[in-house]
């Protein structure tokens, strides 16, 4: 069994900001307050779970401990994310996060050789904003130290032999333990211990509880509720398989002398920690009365390198439940709190609670097989802590990418990482006169628990192609602009390096959707001895890009004593525009231009819904590339030359 002090902790991401520094030692003999320990050394090859610990020459304020004063970042500025906390009073101790997908590539550090700069600012380097002891004196010397993360294959920090294993404690110590939750409230605690005949006892606060009994988890009594939290002694994977119902799980003691499985809802709530991981079972229903539950950690679950435990545990976690005892009832035990539907039937049938005439702005839940079901998965979480607010101040500009970047808490110290296009906030606020430009190859998704307020500017156009820079260049394809987040790039231009080319490229679409874009403008061509060569050979324009049904727009023709390269006939054609996403046509189609469910309110209430025709997040397309103007008599031009 570990235990570690622990005081304080909250969660950062690290490195926002970062400045020109110098490099302290922190020898013995420097004045005031100093830093005097890195538990990494200079050129340290580091586990991305494996905690960094700061020592100082006083008791430290952690108050102060904050993105200006503490920055951990790649050489390229990606901030590390994880957590600080105190160990004793003079050690700040930074745990990077621990991974949440089944690869295992989401870790705090990144692994495989990525090299990261440590930088703690003092007075030294002109810092205004450093670390403070707690009698108030500030950080003097910058010290900075430069490490990399291990190798993909080895890249976390096995704390543990073996397997991970469920803790509990002995009776009348303090440490880490499997507990109890009761009543929804995370600070209702009751804590399994064992005594020194290792018999299982419970305590609260660290008083012997005796005869304890687990409430029956009712719906209509929120008091009632309970849940049992495991603690391991060691960090353990995150892949669903692992954080499974199928691997931990709650059960029952039936009347004939027999373990039954209950539903059990199964959560990681932490990992990493310096006292291991946590995980959280809630069973989903009534629990029966007079009888016993136990937690169960099947053989086989595996720690964060991949160890795994022997046969199952069974007896960390076992707690008898209660009697209902209604003096009022005949009998005295009747107890009624659900009701039964199997959801095997549809809603013409007698045998289902479905009531099919009901209109709601919620999309449907999934009913069918024995199971109610989630439609879709709601993954917004409110940020890190649950009250991550995202504000975009009047005169600010940001650009955010949905590839690599990241965005700043509303509190002036939290950083949130874009995951994928992924922001996870409670509100996000662009206030007029903010800007928000977003690029990227990701779609820009927001899953906001609260309110999303947009009274300023959020720009997901894509970009204009460059103009040329060197014409009559016929051996460089000039490329098109860049998409919008998660939308097509523009059409190329003189796509044919090795001849003349006919007409400007094609549009990109949204994803892997090849050439869906606006069509490219025909080259155009006219004799090199005619009086006014720039506009008499001047091709058509490519077509606009198009997200909206109504926009974009067909590429411009071409100058009208212009040939075409394609036709041969005068003035090049413009390109066309895209179709669009938008293709299902017919009579009030527009109506559903839109990717979700929208609900239609009639005099306050819902009277119909309207499924959009997007199947998920969608960008744009993007328009097509302007064709070539061509100084020759015919085409293709004879004797082409790049030049």
């Amino acid at each position: 069994m570990r235990h570690r002090s622990v005081c304080r902790s909250f969660l950062l991401a690290l490195g926002l900001f970062t400045a020109a520094c110098s490099s302290g030692t922190g020898e013995e003999g420097d004045d005031g307050f100093q830093l005097t320990r890195i538990s990494l050394l200079e050129g340290s090859v580091w586990k991305v779970n494996q905690e960094i610990v700061f020592t100082f020459s006083e008791p430290v304020d952690f108050s102060s401990v904050s993105l200006n004063t503490i920055s951990i970042q790649t050489t390229l500025g990606t901030p590390a994310t994880g957590s600080f906390f105190l160990r004793g009073v003079d050690r700040v101790v930074f745990q990077p996060s621990c991974p949440r997908n089944d690869l295992l590539t989401d870790s705090g550090l990144i692994a495989g050789g990525v090299p990261y700069v440590i930088r703690v600012a003092g007075r030294s380097s002109g810092a205004a904003n450093t670390i403070r002891s707690t009698s108030g004196a500030d950080l003097q010397v910058t010290q900075t130290r430069n490490f990399t993360t291990d190798a993909v294959n080895s890249a976390f920090l096995d704390t543990e032999p073996g397997g991970p294993l469920a803790i509990v404690r002995a009776q009348g110590t303090s440490g880490p333990t499997t507990y109890l939750e009761l009543g929804g409230d995370p600070d209702d605690r009751v804590y399994f211990e064992r005594d020194a005949n290792q018999n299982l006892v419970f305590s609260v606060d660290g008083i012997l509880v005796q005869q304890f009994l687990v409430p029956l988890n009712l719906y209509g009594d929120p008091a009632t509720r309970v849940a049992v939290v495991i603690q391991f002694d060691q960090s353990i994977s995150p892949s669903s398989g692992n954080v499974s119902s199928d691997v931990m799980r709650l059960e029952f003691f039936d009347n004939t002398a027999v373990w039954r499985p209950l539903e059990t809802r199964v959560t990681l709530v932490a990992n990493c920690t310096d006292t291991g991981a946590r995980v959280r079972l809630d069973p989903v229903g009534i629990l029966p009365q007079g009888s016993q539950i136990r937690a169960v950690v099947q053989g086989g679950i595996a720690d964060i390198v991949g160890e795994t435990t022997g046969p199952a545990d069974t007896s960390f976690a076992v707690v008898d439940t209660q009697l209902v005892d209604f003096t009022s009832l005949t009998p005295s035990d009747d107890l009624s709190d659900q009701f039964a539907e199997s959801f095997d039937f549809g809603s013409g049938s007698t045998l289902t609670f479905r009531d099919s005439a009901l209109l709601s702005a919620s999309p449907d839940a999934s009913w069918g097989n024995g199971l109610l079901t989630a439609a879709f998965r709601f993954e917004g979480s409110g940020g890190p802590g649950g009250t991550f607010d995202w504000l975009v101040e009047d005169g600010d500009r940001i650009v955010l990418d949905t590839d690599q970047g990241f965005i700043l808490g509303a509190d002036g110290v939290t950083v949130q990482v874009v995951d994928d296009g992924r922001i996870d906030v409670r509100n996000m606020t662009i206030e007029a006169g903010g800007e928000v430009i977003v690029q990227g190859t990701q779609p820009l998704r927001v899953d906001a628990t609260g309110d999303v307020i947009i009274r300023g500017l959020l720009d997901l156009s894509g970009a204009n192609a460059s103009d040329v820079i060197v014409p009559n260049r016929g051996g460089e394809v000039e490329l098109g602009g860049a998409g919008g987040p998660g939308g097509g790039r523009g059409g190329n231009a003189n796509e044919v390096r090795t001849n003349s080319t006919a007409r400007g490229g094609v549009g990109q679409g949204p994803g892997s959707n090849t050439n869906p874009g606006g069509g490219g403008g025909e080259s155009g061509f006219q004799v090199p001895t005619h009086l006014n060569l720039k506009e008499a050979r001047r091709p058509g324009g490519g077509a606009g890009g198009r997200f909206a049904a109504n926009g974009g727009a067909n590429g411009g023709p071409g100058a009208a004593v212009a040939n075409s390269a394609v036709t041969g006939q005068p003035r090049p054609n413009g390109g066309t525009v895209a179709s669009g996403p938008f293709v299902d046509g017919g009579p009030g189609a527009a109506l559903n231009n839109f990717f979700g469910t929208k609900a239609v309110a009639t005099a306050g209430n819902v009277t119909s819904l309207i499924r959009g025709e997007l199947p998920s997040l969608w960008g744009g397309y993007g328009g097509g590339g302007g064709g070539n103007a061509n100084p020759a008599d015919k085409f293709p031009t004879p004797n082409w030359t790049t030049s």
